[in-house]
């Protein structure tokens, strides 16, 4: 009877709370997820802006290359082949690989997911690194970038890639 019946009632109750309880998750979750999916596709926007980036950065030394190559060429061509001019051009050349690979390997590091490793950090190169991804992007954009960095800054602790990760968002946003 009365026990039966209060117990059907707890029962209902129970039913009722576990039911708003679960349309309270699941809303959280469908905000969650489209929160989620948002800050996907900002990432995926980040990268395109910074694979154009790459493209404009690296095109650079490689035009420079090129240049050196053909420079050579014309050198071998009229027959004026002068060692010390070959080891300029070959000492340009190499720097100018140097600096494309510093540039891919920087890119590299900063899309990829590694575990933090705490360093002595130069803010100011971290800044100036950052900048030059962001660089072809604020132009598309109609943005001035100027920066006033602190010569007598001392080294931070912190993790380079995770550093530039940071400024990089916040320079975007």
């Amino acid at each position: 009877g009365a026990v039966g019946l209060l117990l059907l009632i707890v029962q209902a109750g129970l039913i009722v709370f576990l039911l708003r309880r679960f349309r309270l998750l699941s809303g959280r979750l469908q905000r969650e997820r489209l929160r989620y999916d948002r800050m996907h596709s900002a990432r995926l926007a980040l990268v395109g802006d910074i694979a154009v980036s790459i493209a404009h950065e690296v095109c650079q030394p490689l035009s420079a290359i090129l240049s050196n190559a053909d420079a050579v060429s014309m050198l071998l061509q009229n027959g004026r082949v002068r060692s010390a001019e070959l080891r300029e051009i070959l000492t340009d050349v190499r720097h100018d690989v140097m600096r494309a690979t510093d540039i891919v390997r920087g890119q590299r590091a900063l899309l990829s997911d590694h575990e933090p490793q705490a360093s002595a950090v130069d803010l100011n190169s971290v800044v100036r690194e950052t900048l030059q991804f962001v660089r072809q992007y604020a132009a598309q954009e109609d943005v001035i970038v100027r920066t006033t960095l602190d010569t007598a800054l001392p080294c931070a602790i912190g993790d380079r890639t995770q550093l530039q990760h940071a400024l990089l968002i916040i320079l975007v946003n």
